[in-house]
């Protein structure tokens, strides 16, 4: 997992989809109460959530807001990227995803943290899970 995130284009504050389809492919790992989640991410940015209190499926829209950063000092990487229509649709739905690895990363950063927000009727966020995924 590590190659594969550390393969991605270095960049800051991109909105390109092509530099984060780097991202594609499912990611699992646990909440807080240690039960299962995972994310299932293809290239287009399209993703399906799954948690014990939280399932959605999310395809983009013309309306999506997408941001990608990703630095990599002497093989220290943090990539932080995200996708939602917050405040432009119904039932809105955000990701951000957000992992820390390197020589020099402390080991209890050295993960990616996934939260999934759904909103209704854009109201304040209504159901959300945060998901680790060890590294």
């Amino acid at each position: 997992m590590r190659t594969k995130l550390a393969a991605c284009p270095v960049v800051s504050n991109s909105s390109d989809p092509t530099d984060s389809a780097c991202l594609a492919g499912t990611y699992t790992g646990k909440k807080s109460d240690n039960s299962a989640c995972s994310l299932t991410l293809r290239a287009d940015g399209s993703y399906d959530f799954v948690s014990s209190n939280l399932n959605y499926t999310y395809t983009p829209t013309a309306a999506s807001f997408r941001l990608m950063i990703h630095s990599a000092t002497q093989g220290n990487h943090t990539l932080v990227w995200g996708i939602s229509d917050t405040y432009s649709i119904p039932n809105a739905k955000e990701l951000n995803f957000q992992a820390a690895f390197g020589p020099y990363v402390d080991s209890g950063l050295t993960r990616i943290e996934i939260k999934a927000t759904h909103h209704i009727d854009l109201t304040p966020a209504t159901n959300s899970a945060t998901c680790v995924v060890a590294l």
